[in-house]
């Protein structure tokens, strides 16, 4: 279906599969060492930003994406391979918060504490519905990396069960042959479920996955694009207003694949005039115009 081309839920930014996209300005002034910068984006002014949006009037080829699937827990974040001694290794300080993909209410609390002699130990602190915070003992389960194959694992029973089970809430789809080791939810790209997840963050970091605004911030695996790679906005920026979302007016190409004119994009606001959210404003032209 190529009646729409992007499209946003909740804080995803989505384009269609015929559609190639490109961060062009990355606005690194927004940014220090990769994490947002409160006063950046606090006194950001759109008009101020309308400038940098004008002065993008090319994209080299190469720096289009094209549309793939993407999983919230990526591999680089819970493991690490070493290429001079060809070994890898957990990286046991990265946990991700979980919901089930059936079952409102029920959370987890996933790392990674161990990879060797090919094998993955993951562990799941379970809050099941109603409990008010995660189980302090872990159910572990330990998954193959030097096989081609599925495990699935189950957050309202805490067991591994078939992957042909529509109750799976997280999977290991490991290709050894490849060294493909994705971990995926069950929802959004990856399956039919409604799993969500955040991370990675800290062990300490939460509590509960009832937290204020963690359901917000959750997200399903989703197609790939430069939106994803580079998010057109922050949560929890603001110290004054936690739950704000704001916008870093990055500035993104998109190119069809028809004879359409490639355009930019840039996202300036996430909210309409009486402040409700999910409203958003973007400014879009040819990509070639540059306002004159």
């Amino acid at each position: 279906d190529k009646a729409w081309e992007i499209a946003v839920k909740g804080l995803d930014v989505k384009v269609n599969s015929h559609v190639l996209s490109a961060l062009v300005s990355p606005q690194d002034a927004y940014y220090d060492n990769g994490k947002p910068v409160e006063s950046a984006f606090v006194n950001a002014d759109p008009a101020a930003e309308l400038q940098n949006f004008l002065s993008v009037v090319s994209v080299d080829e190469e720096n289009y994406q094209t549309s793939g699937d993407e999983t919230v827990i990526k591999k680089d974040d819970w493991y690490s391979y070493d290429f001079r001694t060809h070994t890898i290794s957990a990286k046991s300080e990265n946990f991700w918060i979980i919901s089930a993909s059936e079952g409102e209410g029920t959370f987890a609390k996933v790392n990674v504490s161990d990879i060797s002699n090919g094998l993955a130990t993951f562990n799941f602190y379970i809050e099941q519905v109603g409990e008010g915070k995660f189980n302090d003992t872990a159910v572990s389960i330990t998954v193959d990396m030097g096989v081609t194959a599925e495990t699935c694992f189950d957050l309202q029973s805490s067991q591994s069960i078939n992957c042909s089970d529509s109750a799976w809430d997280v999977k290991f789809d490991f290709n050894k042959d490849s060294r493909d080791y994705k971990v995926r939810l069950n929802g959004g790209v990856s399956g039919e479920g409604a799993a969500k997840a955040y991370g990675p963050v800290a062990e300490n970091d939460y509590t509960t996955g009832t937290a204020r605004g963690l359901s917000f911030a959750m997200k399903s695996d989703y197609l790939g694009s430069a939106f994803a790679a580079a998010n057109p906005w922050e949560y929890g920026v603001d110290s004054k207003n936690e739950h704000a979302v704001l916008p870093n007016y990055r500035v993104y190409a998109l190119k069809f694949d028809d004879a359409k004119e490639p355009i930019k994009v840039q996202f300036i606001n996430y909210y309409d005039a009486d402040g409700n959210s999910g409203q958003v404003t973007m400014r879009y032209m040819s990509l070639s115009d540059n306002g004159q």
